[in-house]
């Protein structure tokens, strides 16, 4: 692990980084690597951890994470295979005050400026600030012949046409382009409820026997999904429509 030494050399930390997008590290070097990078930046925060989910929780006091520096820690982050998928922040006593969704942000490039300069306000208003960070790419699962996915029943003429395409909306977290797939029906239904919008959706049952490739032409992967781990699953690629039957209408 010596040539994390050499992080803030650009040509090295390209190379890491694009190492990093294509897997991710174990959880406790990660949190080493963090640990690291926090006391070299003197970041008062503290690291927690979900094993069983690869999920990474560090959170301290918000006057720590208004630091330029902060760029390093994401850097070290994402050279791990992780990225922040939330940012909550805390008043004195402790309670949320906002949760904010790091979607679509762009970590290496100006994107991230731009992200960051728009919530600092919003952090300095605060107490604790704490980052959710999560596994970019995790293990590769065996699912079961069918599989359910929840959609709103507005974008079903345009599955039927196109098929399901990864997006990054509809969730609790911002994670990199995914589709989502339950294995118990009953249960992929229920997680409407936790969407914001009310109106009606539409279970969709997925036939995974015999998908080798995508409609992209690339090999199908699926990956066990850390919040939903044993019940559910993700997919990167797109879903073509004749992999796709439609059960039934709901309203949540």
């Amino acid at each position: 692990m010596d040539k994390f030494k050499y992080i803030y050399n650009y040509k090295n930390w390209i190379s890491l980084i694009n190492e990093g997008l294509i897997h991710t590290y174990p959880i406790k070097t990660a949190i080493k690597l963090i640990t690291r990078e926090l006391s070299e930046l003197g970041i008062k925060s503290s690291i927690d951890a979900e094993y069983d989910t690869s999920t990474i929780f560090m959170k301290g006091y918000s006057d720590s994470f208004v630091d330029k520096d902060i760029k390093s820690l994401i850097r070290v982050i994402a050279t791990c295979g992780y990225f922040p998928s939330t940012i909550e922040l805390y008043d004195e006593n402790d309670i949320l005050i906002k949760s904010i969704v790091c979607k679509g942000v762009n970590y290496t490039d100006q994107d991230y400026d731009t992200f960051f300069n728009i919530v600092n306000d919003d952090i300095k208003k605060s107490y604790y600030t704490q980052f959710t960070i999560e596994s970019g790419f995790n293990k590769l699962i065996d699912v079961p012949n069918l599989v359910f996915h929840v959609t709103k029943s507005r974008y079903l003429d345009k599955i039927l046409k196109i098929g399901l395409i990864p997006k990054s909306g509809n969730k609790k977290a911002y994670h990199h382009d995914r589709i989502y797939l339950g294995y118990d029906m009953n249960m992929v239904e229920n997680l409407s409820n936790q969407f914001s919008e009310k109106c009606e959706y539409v279970l969709l049952e997925i036939d995974t026997s015999g998908l080798k490739f995508d409609s992209s032409g690339l090999p199908v992967k699926f990956y066990d999904d850390p919040d939903f781990s044993g019940n559910g699953c993700y997919f990167n690629g797109n879903i073509p429509p004749e992999n796709i039957k439609v059960l039934y209408k709901f309203n949540n």
